[in-house]
């Protein structure tokens, strides 16, 4: 019997790390990469400091609504990076 993807699915998110794709549009990156969800929000700036030069202030869904907490990611999420305004 063949595993219908919902259950296959769900087999590799209990063994393997979540992972998102993060693009930061205003460094001409919208493709994005995909990166091991790390476990802090702080990491995740991180991240997108040294993959794209975005020093980000605010990561949004690729929908535009904005996230506040690392536990709001999920597995497959596509997150764009947005930098901070210059004054």
């Amino acid at each position: 019997m063949i595993s219908s993807p919902a259950r296959f699915t769900g087999f590799l998110s209990s063994n393997y790390p979540a992972r998102v794709t993060l693009s930061c549009p205003d460094k001409g990156e919208v493709g994005g990469k995909l990166v091991v969800l790390p476990k802090s929000f702080q990491e995740l700036l991180d991240i997108g400091a040294r993959k794209f030069g975005c020093i980000a202030t605010k990561i949004l869904t690729r929908e535009g609504a904005e996230i506040e907490d690392i536990e709001l990611v999920r597995d497959g999420d596509h997150l764009v990076l947005v930098p901070g305004t210059e004054s």
